[in-house]
């Protein structure tokens, strides 16, 4: 998706590759969120891109990956109601630390759910250091797919984290 690529270019100097079906944009302060949702498909998918300051390794502890999810997913991915936001189920969340591209990368795993709802459903992010402009970059899939099997959704949006191009 060409619109989404450069949406992501736009406003994190970064590339992604997003499929053809994320039609949808919707744009906060430094977050963006790529999604099908303007498809008639009972399933939704989901990116989100979002940056925060760096300051030390430490925010690439478990809770502190789910402080900030938590919080930048309750400012930005609003529910139906006030009262309604996608938070993190944080006893299911585990975290690995590799190496990709020659950088250090954080992977998150767990699952979602929309507070005062009944949406929920797997997600998987990946974090780096933009060490350029000294920020940490977040790219995160999600699905909601109420009584469908996850697994083909997912693997299929976690391919395109692995396409991230931080700037040079």
């Amino acid at each position: 998706n060409t619109q989404a690529l450069e949406a992501v270019k736009e406003m994190f100097g970064c590339e992604l590759m997003i499929p053809a079906e994320m039609n949808g944009i919707k744009k906060g302060e430094n977050f963006l969120w790529l999604s099908d949702f303007n498809s008639t498909k009972p399933e939704i998918l989901s990116f989100v891109v979002y940056s925060i300051p760096y300051t030390s390794a430490e925010q690439f502890s478990l809770e502190n990956y789910i402080h900030t999810r938590d919080s930048v997913m309750k400012k930005n991915m609003p529910g139906g109601k006030p009262d309604q936001y996608i938070q993190t189920e944080a006893d299911y969340v585990t975290i690995t630390e590799t190496a990709y591209k020659e950088r250090y990368l954080q992977i998150a795993k767990g699952l979602w759910y929309m507070e005062n709802d009944m949406m929920g459903g797997p997600f998987v992010s990946h974090a780096v250091v933009d060490e350029l402009n000294n920020k940490i970059i977040v790219v995160e899939a999600f699905v909601y797919a109420a009584g469908q099997k996850k697994g083909r959704f997912m693997r299929k949006l976690e391919a395109s984290l692995y396409t991230l191009k931080l700037p040079a």
